[in-house]
């Protein structure tokens, strides 16, 4: 073989090789995204996420223009709660497709007892790369998430029209599975802010006391931006704590509740809620925006206090925690004293003696 022929058959060789290995890189690119396509590569994009689970239980978020979240179309999202969720939907991997043995079971579990996601995200009628036009809402997945493996490292799932059936999920580096962040229970993903009201932002306050109405009172914003106290009968208090009350207004500074009352006694509600509230707090901020909450006290045991027939209910009043309903929640929650203890003194604790 000649020298010119040598080098033609390296050449070629090299060539053919070079051809080879960009079809690898090609094939096996496109075979890892099509293994991998069960998480969101964009979680930025998310417009919507609805889940349903087989106890007639349904949750809709949905993001507004600011990254705040809303639930349902009415109550405030749980920012922490659904960036986890989020961020679950964009780390999460397949680790192995289910067995063809364990497929037929894998699918009844799902079938019987799973919970469906859907997501939908920002997209275009015309994407041409640099070129978006006409933008719309559309649903990009759907997947049906299951119960854990019997090892507790991965989730059984699977991605609506994916003919390779149900796949083992997890998160990289995370040992755990993911079923529980994927709860249809609307309360899961409420907001536990109660107020959340600059003291600048502030208008006015007003406490009320049904109780003992005459230590009832008003503090209101002025002009330049001081504050006015005014008690039950309407006069303005001349002389009153300032500390006391730079306290009071600053308390509706990240106000949250400790967690929804489920399951509140009847006996409760017979002896407590029937008395009517304790408290009721009304804030309304500049922008005019009004939120109110009345509280309730709560009892260490109520069915001990029927059976007994104790008269004093302060010897079975809960000293840590109370109930509480506010504006922008359906269910009525519970509070604890330290955090809303500023907020809930009668006028005289700002009279200066």
């Amino acid at each position: 073989m000649t020298r010119k022929k040598r080098t033609l058959v390296i050449l070629g060789s090299t060539l053919l090789l070079a051809v080879l290995a960009i079809f690898f890189v090609m094939f096996s690119t496109k075979k890892s995204t099509l293994k991998q396509d069960y998480h969101v590569e964009n979680v930025n994009g998310i417009t919507k996420i609805f889940m349903a689970d087989k106890y007639n239980q349904q949750v809709l978020m949905t993001k507004n223009a600011d990254s705040t979240w809303t639930i349902d179309s009415k109550y405030k999202g749980n920012l922490p709660k659904i960036h986890m969720l989020l961020g679950t939907l964009e780390e999460m991997r397949i680790k192995y497709p289910v067995s063809i043995a364990a497929k037929d079971n894998a699918i009844r579990d799902i079938a019987a007892s799973g919970t469906k996601i859907e997501i939908y995200e920002q997209g275009y009628f015309i994407d041409l790369g640099k070129i978006k036009l006409f933008p719309r809402e559309k649903l990009t997945k759907t997947i049906y998430v299951g119960r854990e493996t019997q090892d507790n490292l991965g989730t059984l799932m699977f991605k609506e029209n994916d003919k390779r059936g149900p796949m083992v999920v997890h998160i990289p580096g995370f040992r755990g599975f993911l079923t529980p962040r994927f709860i249809a229970n609307p309360r899961m993903w409420y907001s536990q802010e109660i107020f959340n009201t600059n003291v600048f932002a502030i208008q006015q306050v007003k406490v009320e006391i049904p109780t003992t109405p005459e230590q009832s009172y008003t503090v209101t914003k002025t002009p330049d931006n001081s504050f006015n106290f005014t008690l039950a009968d309407g006069s303005i208090l001349n002389r009153f704590d300032s500390n006391r009350v730079a306290n009071f207004l600053t308390s509706f500074t990240n106000a949250n509740f400790d967690q929804i009352a489920i399951g509140i006694p009847q006996e409760e509600k017979d002896i407590v809620f029937a008395k009517g509230p304790q408290y009721i707090v009304t804030l309304t901020d500049t922008a005019g925006k009004t939120m109110q909450m009345k509280t309730f006290g709560r009892m260490v045991n109520p069915y001990s206090h029927v059976t007994t027939g104790k008269g004093d209910l302060t010897e079975v009043m809960d000293v840590n925690k109370m109930y509480a309903t506010f504006t922008s929640m359906p269910d009525t929650v519970l509070i604890q004293y330290y955090v809303f203890d500023n907020m809930l003194q009668p006028a005289g604790y700002f009279i200066i003696k």
